[in-house]
């Protein structure tokens, strides 16, 4: 993502006044990369998120996912049932899997993941698939992700890398096997 940028009307009736939600971010994320986006509510993680999947057209800016426009290739889940349904986030997440998107945008609902679910996502990381998780609370964010991006006033205000001594994208065998191995060493 280049300069992107979003704002919306104030939501005052005959009041043209906008509010910038994002104010030229840049960001780059890597294939197979679990990138997480902190921010108090309000702070531009969903409109960021929205803008990346195609649903929402930034102002300015662009977005590409493998060279192409980012839309093509985005599977989005938020916490909200689709069409009025009552999936739970699981399977929300098991739909958007399903769709074999090499991009995953995942919008507020790491708390509501099974262990399992998490773990399924580092697998597919570990295979090739982006990861996007927009939440506000980095202790549900950090077991997950490679780095952090905290998000202000629709600015990226900075960037951190989790620092883990043990692969961060192995499946619990692989991790277990690299910690025997080490053991023996």
């Amino acid at each position: 993502m280049r300069g992107l940028r979003k704002s919306f009307l104030a939501g005052v009736q005959g009041c043209h006044a906008r509010a910038n939600v994002l104010d030229g971010v840049d960001l780059d994320v890597r294939a197979g990369e679990i990138v997480g986006v902190l921010g108090d509510v309000g702070s531009g993680k969903t409109t960021l998120l929205l803008c990346i999947a195609g649903l929402l057209r930034p102002d300015a800016g662009t977005i590409k996912a493998c060279g192409v426009a980012s839309q093509q290739l985005v599977a989005y889940v938020d916490g909200a049932s689709p069409n009025g349904s009552r999936l739970s986030p699981t399977q929300s997440l098991a739909r958007a899997l399903a769709a074999a998107a090499p991009v995953l945008l995942l919008d507020g609902i790491l708390g509501d993941l099974s262990t399992g679910s998490r773990t399924v996502l580092s697998e597919l990381a570990s295979r090739g698939m982006t990861i996007v998780a927009a939440d506000r609370d980095r202790a549900r964010l950090e077991p997950l992700v490679e780095r952090v991006i905290t998000i202000r006033d629709g600015r990226v205000q900075s960037t951190m890398a989790r620092s883990k001594v043990t692969a961060h994208h192995a499946s619990p065998a692989r991790v277990a096997e690299s910690n025997v191995g080490r053991a023996l060493r």
